[in-house]
Formats: structure tokens, C-alpha cells, sequence
């Protein structure tokens, strides 16, 4: 099986679809512990206000899916 075979074999497994205002304020409240809390986003709104561009639905159209 070659490499373009392996990636469409792999992209069957998954459903991609649009990444969704909602999506991004669940990023938002999720919280890692430890050494991996550096990763972890403010609130929604802190992100509105900073302009983090998942807050931004054409961005969010443009750059960000989920599956």
C-alpha cells in the first residue's frame, strides 16, 4: 500500500466538519493539569477581547475543522 493509499484509508475513519462558535468556547473551558497547563486557554471571553482567531468566524471557516 502506498503513502496516498495509507492517508485515504486513514480519512475514511473520520468524519471532518466545520468548527463551530460552540467548538471554540469548548476549547476555551478545556483545562489540562500540571506541566501541560501552560496549553490551556483563557475564557471566552479573554479570548474575544485578545482576539484569538478561533473567536473569529471567518477565520474559524477558513483554518479550523474538526472530526
Amino acid at each position: 500500500m502506498n503513502s496516498l493509499q495509507k492517508i485515504t484509508k486513514a480519512a475514511e475513519l473520520f468524519t471532518v466538519v466545520p468548527f463551530e462558535e460552540a467548538d471554540a468556547k469548548e476549547l476555551c473551558d478545556w483545562k489540562y493539569q500540571g506541566e501541560y497547563a501552560v496549553y490551556n486557554y483563557p475564557g471566552w471571553e479573554e479570548c474575544l477581547d485578545k482576539g484569538i482567531g478561533f473567536t473569529d468566524e471567518n477565520i474559524r471557516k477558513r483554518n479550523f475543522i474538526r472530526f
